[in-house]
């Protein structure tokens, strides 16, 4: 979906999947080299919505997103997004792990230096009436009905 989405914008990147067996071990995945992550959170409370950004990876970086999500879901944050950056291998692997916290697709931010994000969101509490969606595309149409089919509260 990620191509395609690309496609859609006009957009030309060169997307390389990974899985965990191509990143090896646990000491691969998080090097010992690399002693720290950056990650930022920002929490809107009036408009109910709280963003959580992984710049970079690092030894503990899962556990912080858990933690940053139980946070602002305490907080009453009713949409929890989780920005992660496209280009590292480790996302792929790493996102599969946040997907089992909750979070699931909803869609990419592209940027003018070509650090794109893939943007997850979690839901807590509120469930969305797909079918009230008025969508103009056809291509918006389909992107719509693949993040309803990854929202675990459907």
């Amino acid at each position: 979906i990620i191509a395609r989405i690309y496609r859609n914008l006009g957009l030309q990147r060169e997307l390389v999947f990974s899985q965990e067996s191509d990143l090896g071990s646990e000491t691969q995945l998080m090097p010992p080299e690399i002693p720290h992550f950056d990650l930022s959170t920002k929490m809107v409370s009036a408009l109910g919505f709280g963003m959580v950004e992984v710049s970079s990876y690092g030894p503990g970086i899962e556990q912080e997103v858990k933690n940053k999500l139980r946070d602002l879901c305490h907080e009453g944050i009713a949409v929890v997004y989780l920005n992660l950056p496209i280009g590292d291998p480790r996302t792929a692997v790493l996102c599969q792990r946040f997907e089992e916290l909750g979070f699931f697709f909803s869609g990419i931010q592209p940027r003018p230096d070509g650090k794109d994000l893939l943007c997850l969101q979690y839901l807590n509490g509120p469930h969305i009436d797909y079918d009230l969606l008025q969508i103009y595309s056809d291509f918006g149409k389909e992107l719509v009905e693949y993040i309803r089919e990854q929202d675990p509260l459907t």
